[in-house]
């Protein structure tokens, strides 16, 4: 990505965590974004976005996972903001939409994706882990 222009996000919020530095983010999958935090009118705090192939395979991600194409962004969020952010990302158009809402309440987080539908990841999809 050679320029950064997604009001509010920063780079830095959607680098893969393993420390390699790459936020490689799609640019619709991130007008998305844009749009979703204007839908839920409040701050979104991203767990997880890019992922290189090392370390989508430590943290056990599957093989065709949309944070690998920069399709992808895991939110924090918990009891009724979960409920909220569902059903504005759906608003938004978002294809993809997991919801991890078990443990303590600092690991809980929706995934959002606008991956492409291909043989083993069907869209649109709602799931939950």
């Amino acid at each position: 990505m050679s320029e950064w222009n997604y009001q509010g996000f920063s780079p830095e919020e959607f680098e893969c965590k393993c420390g390699c530095g790459r936020a490689e983010m799609d640019s619709e999958f991130m007008r998305k974004m844009v749009n979703l935090r204007r839908a839920i009118g409040g701050p979104v705090i991203i767990n997880s976005g890019f992922r290189c192939e090392d370390h989508n395979a430590a943290v056990g991600g599957s093989e065709n996972s949309p944070h690998l194409e920069g399709k992808a962004a895991d939110i924090r969020v918990k009891g009724r903001g979960a409920h909220y952010l569902i059903g504005r990302a759906e608003f938004c158009g978002f294809g993809g939409i997991g919801v991890s809402q078990k443990g303590d309440h600092g690991s809980r987080f929706i995934h959002v994706d606008n991956a492409d539908q291909i043989p083993g990841r069907p869209r649109p999809w709602l799931w939950s882990y």
